[in-house]
């Protein structure tokens, strides 16, 4: 299997405190235009639907 990434750091972070369940959305934008959309569901905090789009 090829992944297009290499594994530099292996440091964990503090665990965060757990996200209400919802609905939650965020975009990466460049030069002003959205390259990557992202969409996911959280319940019980876990990720139950995910979504993405790329342009």
């Amino acid at each position: 299997m090829h992944r297009p990434y290499k594994l530099v750091d292996t440091t964990k972070l503090p665990e965060a405190d757990p996200y209400p369940d919802g609905t939650y959305r965020g975009a990466y934008r460049e030069d002003g235009g959205e390259q990557v959309a992202l969409e996911f569901t959280l319940e019980g905090n876990a990720i139950t639907a995910i979504s993405f789009r790329t342009l």
